[in-house]
């Protein structure tokens, strides 16, 4: 019986394949859906998971496309692995579409299928939650995961940030703001017009409110110096924002630095990280990659200057990152 099982199986996989290949997508899902997956294996399982997977993007169905990526990434052993799976922004963004009841069965049902990834959806949940104002349902995340991932020590090593951050974020004083540029050597006259604008407009807040208190830092131009002055900012002088990133290569690690402790990061240049690494802490100033290229890659430029486009960039993080919102 178990091999009639296995055979009808692969029939409907088989069927399900040929009516996506011309085309008849309704019919093809429709066998996908009739399928037992417990009856496949090795090669066949993967091209069950991956033809849902097409499928569902193809029908928009948020709700299997996660299930689809999650039974895919069940052999990922790392947080630093998924960051680079191809279609983890897909699975962030279709998990982040369902309702918050839907994302907890996902978690629930599907993290002994797939712990890792589970745990890494688990921890975008916990600081949505956090972050949006439920501070609570945020902690409530972060015990189940305790229960669930004790033995991951990517997830332990994120409970234990998140707990830090938890702990800092009710010390914020919201009156504090912390600035840093260089100040000194041949960038400080940059640095320090920055400061003069904004004192300027400072000036004019505290018409409105007089208990504004700015903490100017000197980097020196340099991103080490910037991580070790952000971390003083926070935890000496908790401060609410932070506005920095004078150039790239300070932006970029000053971010990261800032999103470590859940403080918002003003930058004054463009943060030149993919756009799964950015979140609500981060406000580019001058505009992000991605807005430059919606900028760019108009209809009405494209109807104008034609759809063939070339790409010269540096082959650096930087340069990639261009080529990515492509």
């Amino acid at each position: 019986v178990g091999e009639d099982l296995y055979l009808a199986s692969n029939i409907k996989l088989n069927l399900a394949s040929s009516f996506y290949r011309i085309d008849k997508v309704e019919v093809a899902y429709s066998y996908i859906k009739k399928n037992d997956a417990n009856y496949l294996k090795g090669k066949e399982l993967s091209s069950f998971y991956k033809l849902w997977f097409n499928l569902a993007v193809q029908l928009s169905k948020p709700k299997e496309i996660t299930i689809a990526l999650l039974n895919l990434t069940k052999d990922v052993t790392r947080f630093k692995d998924l960051e680079v799976y191809k279609y983890k922004e897909i699975l962030v963004d279709n998990f982040k579409l369902l309702s918050q009841s839907e994302r907890m069965y996902i978690l629930d049902e599907y993290s002994s299928v797939s712990p890792v990834a589970v745990a890494y959806l688990a921890k975008k949940e916990a600081l949505l939650r956090f972050y949006s104002g439920d501070k609570e349902g945020g902690v409530d995340i972060i015990s189940w995961m305790q229960g669930k991932f004790s033995s991951l020590p990517d997830a332990l090593s994120f409970i234990e940030d998140f707990t830090f951050r938890a702990a800092n974020y009710s010390k914020i004083n919201s009156n504090a703001i912390g600035v840093i540029v260089p100040l000194t050597g041949s960038l400080g006259r940059y640095g320090n017009k920055v400061v003069e604008g904004i004192n300027t407009v400072l000036e004019k807040e505290k018409n409105i409110n007089k208990n504004l208190n700015l903490y100017l830092k000197d980097n020196q131009n340099n991103s080490f110096l910037s991580r070790k002055l952000i971390k003083e900012l926070v935890l000496k002088h908790h401060v609410a924002v932070i506005v920095g990133g004078l150039f790239p290569h300070l932006a970029k690690e000053e971010y990261l630095e800032a999103r470590k402790y859940g403080v918002l990061y003003i930058s004054l240049s463009p943060v030149y990280l993919p756009r799964s690494e950015k979140n609500h802490l981060l406000i580019e100033i001058p505009g992000s990659v991605e807005s430059q290229i919606m900028s760019v890659l108009t209809p009405e430029n494209l109807n104008h200057l034609g759809r063939k486009v070339s790409v010269m960039y540096p082959w650096t993080d930087d340069g990639k990152v261009y080529v990515d919102e492509l």
